[in-house]
């Protein structure tokens, strides 16, 4: 049965009780690299030590996705370069080899994954958005490295790859690129594959999102072209949703014109209702699809989520909780 979790639920003192009516006992959260280690002789393990005792006092377990190059490994000027200074790869992949060995040691029996949509590379609508910056041959060096890394330092882990984003990017409604559309993103994976990227990774992850990105067919869609292309690598590892969702009207009902965010995506927003009905029908497709996991995007959050900014429980947490409830039967 597919196992049911919230990403970027943020757990803290505040919001774990939502967590545990909800039964949730997973969540997949971001790892920043740069934050652990700001220079390369100083790590700052305090903040996630304490993450990770509350999710064990709460029986709570986390996916972490590591994430953002530390200036000083990249080598980058933030302030004189074209996409995000995080986004850029270290310059020797030692350094990220001794950070994924130091983490997966301090953490043994975890899960995790290796950087954040790294398909998400250019061209976009806008260079800010970018999480990759640089070509699918250095990502699949990186994947290796820190599969190899990880599993050296504990046996016990399992490592994913980076979530993918392309087929969202290139669904029923192409990704429109300054004015033509001509981005195609699963590429990237194809060829992370064609580089032996399958052999080092336990699992596959994938950000497929749905309404504004040409509707539920895209969830299919989506689903079928990354399996295509697993198919012609010969790679069958299992497939995660790690994140779906979609974002609600600012009123929660019919969408308006303010309700379409041209920018990123073209995304358009959706009702509360139509929102809640996707999370059971994205749920009973990984079921019938043999997904591994799947997790919905946002605990609290005002656009999209389960819980709004002012503590009013969306039609989604009640969906949510049904899952939970009724699992073996849906």
């Amino acid at each position: 049965m597919t196992v049911l979790g919230i990403a970027h639920a943020q757990p803290d003192e505040s919001n774990i009780e939502h967590l545990l009516d909800l039964q949730c006992a997973e969540v997949y959260e971001p790892l920043l690299w740069c934050n652990i280690q700001p220079r390369r002789d100083v790590w700052n393990w305090t903040d996630l030590d304490a993450q990770f005792e509350l999710e064990k006092h709460y029986g709570i377990k986390s996916t972490r996705y590591i994430t953002h190059t530390p200036n000083w490994a990249s080598g980058v000027n933030p302030k004189n370069c074209k996409y995000p200074s995080n986004s850029y790869p270290p310059r020797s992949m030692v350094h990220f080899e001794e950070f994924c060995r130091a983490l997966a040691k301090r953490y043994p029996g975890r899960e995790w994954c290796i950087w954040a949509e790294p398909d998400n590379h250019p061209p976009r609508e806008t260079d800010s958005i970018i999480r990759w910056a640089s070509t699918p041959r250095v990502y699949s060096k990186m994947l290796q490295i820190g599969y190899e890394a990880m599993k050296t330092a504990d046996q016990t882990c399992r490592v994913g790859m980076g979530a993918l984003v392309g087929a969202t990017l290139n669904g029923i409604h192409r990704q429109v690129v300054h004015g033509e559309d001509k981005a195609d993103h699963t590429r990237f994976f194809d060829a992370v594959l064609r580089d032996g990227g399958g052999n080092f990774c336990d699992f596959i992850p994938i950000d497929l999102f749905c309404y504004g990105y040409g509707g539920v067919r895209n969830f299919i869609m989506g689903f079928r072209k990354l399996r295509e292309i697993m198919h012609k690598h010969g790679v069958t590892k299992p497939i995660w949703i790690s994140e779906t969702g979609a974002k609600i009207t600012r009123s929660g009902e019919g969408p308006t014109e303010e309700d379409f965010d041209r920018e990123y995506f073209n995304h358009q927003f959706v009702t509360e209702q139509t929102l809640a009905g996707y999370l059971l029908y994205a749920y009973r497709m990984c079921v019938e699809l043999n997904i591994e996991k799947m997790f919905w995007v946002g605990l609290v959050n005002s656009e999209r989520g389960l819980v709004n900014r002012k503590g009013r429980k969306l039609l989604t947490y009640d969906v949510f909780k049904m899952i939970q409830l009724t699992k073996g039967s849906i």
